[in-house]
């Protein structure tokens, strides 16, 4: 139960940045195709990982004595977010791809004729 729970408020703080990474990982897959699948991911670490990092440093600055520490655990669960994030936008990147093929397909049709 405790990890819904862990999933329902990370997407809770995550929930306007969320729309971003949809896009990032359809646009991404959409016109480097497979390589940007990879790169949507890439990218999307980075943004997660600098979102953690400035949160928890922020935290442990304004209240040292009560705030959160940037440890191995931690960094521990900004990994664990990151794969889930890339999991979760991988129908995202599918799509993409799906529109890259149709594309694609489509302009070698109208050369054709």
């Amino acid at each position: 139960m405790n990890l819904l729970r862990f999933l329902f408020y990370d997407f809770q703080f995550y929930a306007l940045y969320f729309c971003g990474f949809i896009a990032i990982a359809f646009f991404a897959a959409r016109y480097l195709r497979v390589v940007g699948v990879f790169v949507g991911a890439l990218v999307i670490s980075l943004i997660v990982v600098a979102l953690e990092v400035h949160s928890v440093f922020d935290d442990m600055r304004n209240n040292p004595g009560t705030g959160r520490d940037a440890d191995m655990v931690f960094f521990f669960g900004v990994f664990v977010r990151i794969i889930i994030f890339n999991v979760m936008l991988l129908p995202a990147s599918a799509l993409g791809l799906w529109a890259a093929f149709r594309r694609r397909r489509a302009v070698s049709k109208t050369k054709t004729l």
